[in-house]
């Protein structure tokens, strides 16, 4: 999964909502179904921005037992790109 966010901010959101944003895809979670492997890459195009997405890193590392995933942040889209591609 990408979220690209290279053409907008995060910088106006609060710690509640950049929670909310990290646990979403649990939400996404069907009965029956696994959230577990593969890896959501983030991209943002500010040093702020950068760092917020770094936040939304470590509350999913927190809550790994229910969102069993890497998540990574990046600068670059194709660097993101080519670490979703590999294994």
């Amino acid at each position: 999964m990408l979220w690209d966010g290279r053409d907008a901010t995060i910088a106006h959101l609060t710690h509640d909502e950049l929670e909310r944003i990290a646990t979403y895809p649990g939400q996404l979670r069907r009965p029956g179904k696994s959230l577990a492997g593969g890896r959501r890459a983030i991209v943002v195009s500010t040093d702020l921005d950068y760092g917020l997405a770094r936040v939304v890193d470590l509350v999913q590392g927190l809550a790994r037992d229910e969102l069993p995933y890497e998540v990574q942040t990046f600068r670059s889209l194709e660097e993101a790109l080519r670490w979703l591609a590999s294994d």
